[in-house]
């Protein structure tokens, strides 16, 4: 498996293919996605990325910055670092899936996105996390992508994730005057 051929896979299908299965966490990773030359992992409410991915693959695991960050001289963090993002308010973490510049995170509190400024692109250094709705996912299956969105299933009907026109990411109830009544 090649880096080009990881950011390409849809759907994050495939993702560990080529990969020592049986060296990851076993029952600690929910889901697993890839974007930007990295492989990201859903811990509950915690998501760590990898370092940039070498074309041996072999650093897959390696989420933590390569500098010793307590030493005097080189303790930066750099753009090819892995980490971990703690979100707090998301409630356990149910699902993940790459969609447009990030990775969306889908917990059982609220729907947010890890963000990257550039395209097909993951910077250690610099991301932003955006929440992007209050209607958390109903279950971990609850989540449906397609080319340019995705849909989920909510307690509060089923929402519609998207870019509008001026490139920010949106979410709307999709079933408020169609099957919400019924729902």
């Amino acid at each position: 498996i090649t880096i080009q051929k990881l950011n390409s896979v849809e759907e994050g299908s495939g993702v560990f293919e080529g990969l020592p299965v049986s060296d990851m966490l076993k029952g600690a990773v929910n889901k697993v996605e890839s974007f930007g030359g990295r492989l990201f992992y859903l811990c509950n409410d915690v998501v760590l990325f990898s370092q940039t991915l070498n074309a041996d693959l072999k650093n897959y695991d390696k989420c933590y910055q390569e500098a010793d960050p307590t030493s005097e001289e080189i303790s930066d963090i750099v753009a090819t670092d892995g980490g971990v993002i703690n979100m707090l308010t998301l409630g356990k973490g149910l699902n993940m899936k790459r969609f447009n510049r990030g990775i969306i995170v889908f917990g059982e509190n609220e729907i947010s996105g890890i963000i990257s400024p550039l395209n097909n692109l993951f910077s250690a250094n610099e991301y932003d996390i955006v929440k992007i709705s209050n209607a958390g996912l109903m279950g971990e299956y609850s989540v449906v992508s397609t080319n340019d969105k995705i849909y989920y299933w909510s307690v509060h009907g089923i929402f519609e994730i998207g870019i509008d026109e001026n490139n920010t990411i949106y979410s709307k109830c999709i079933s408020n005057n169609t099957i919400q009544r019924f729902y």
